[in-house]
């Protein structure tokens, strides 16, 4: 009778709703562990780049920023999954910038120790090449945000940071930039006129209309292409990384 009920148990832990996985802050958490390529997460980043894509051929596109109109939207989760999703699925050098310097996670959800890294290139103390960090995929690279500055916006003038981009899309294929939320500072927008596009992330049924609006207005003034827009949270499917959930990509 026992057996039969642990079977029965084992049986109902494979086939039930995942359990919503813990802030990325918990120790032991990082991206690796959350990332499964058969999941439907992986399915919709695999969409989204296959959407992305066709732009990226058409135009000659391959340099993005991702941001958000507000803290908390999964900007930095949804740019760490694109990167995978790129690196993974169609085997191109990438590389994955933390230029969000108030506020810096990269490191920690690819289980890094932080170190020199964009803020050093910036004040033209190491070589952007030099900080270039492995991650567990050959295709894959992470940029981590280095030392805290103060005035971090003084850093993002568009000389040195054209510099910095320009010499990154020597090296790589892609490459994907994680910045500020748009409305708290400017330095999302200043970024963005150094890349070929943003990827816009809204956390549906949170962030209001107006606010979302506000921001790609903000990014569109500054002549920015905002190619797509990531929406988190468009379904309770698939709780994860960050609590954050199904994520959805529409043009």
């Amino acid at each position: 009778m026992r057996q039969r009920e642990t079977k029965r148990e084992t049986k109902r832990r494979k086939h039930r709703t995942p359990e919503p996985i813990p802030s990325g802050e918990k120790p032991g958490r990082n991206i690796y562990d959350i990332y499964d390529e058969e999941s439907p997460i992986a399915v919709e980043f695999r969409r989204a780049y296959a959407k992305l894509s066709y732009r990226m051929k058409q135009e000659n596109k391959r340099c993005f920023l991702f941001t958000s109109a507000m803290p908390g939207e999964g900007k930095s989760t949804a740019a760490s999954l694109m990167a995978l999703t790129i690196a993974r699925y169609r085997n191109t050098k990438t590389v994955l910038v933390d230029a969000d310097m108030r506020r810096p996670s990269i490191h920690k959800m690819f289980d890094l120790k932080p170190r020199h890294g964009l803020s050093e290139a910036l004040l033209g103390e190491a070589d952007i090449i030099d900080t270039i960090r492995d991650t567990r995929y050959d295709n894959l690279k992470v940029v981590t945000c280095g030392k805290h500055v103060s005035g971090p916006t003084i850093l993002l003038q568009a000389d040195k940071v054209a510099e910095v981009l320009s010499e990154l899309k020597f090296y790589f294929d892609t490459v994907l930039l994680d910045t500020t939320p748009v409305l708290p500072v400017s330095d999302a927008a200043q970024l963005a006129s150094e890349t070929d596009g943003v990827l816009f992330v809204v956390m549906a049924g949170v962030t209001q209309r107006d606010v979302v609006q506000r921001a790609t207005q903000i990014l569109k003034e500054g002549r920015v292409d905002v190619m797509g827009v990531i929406v988190n949270n468009a379904s309770q499917v698939l709780p994860y990384y960050y609590s954050y959930n199904y994520y959805d990509y529409k043009y």
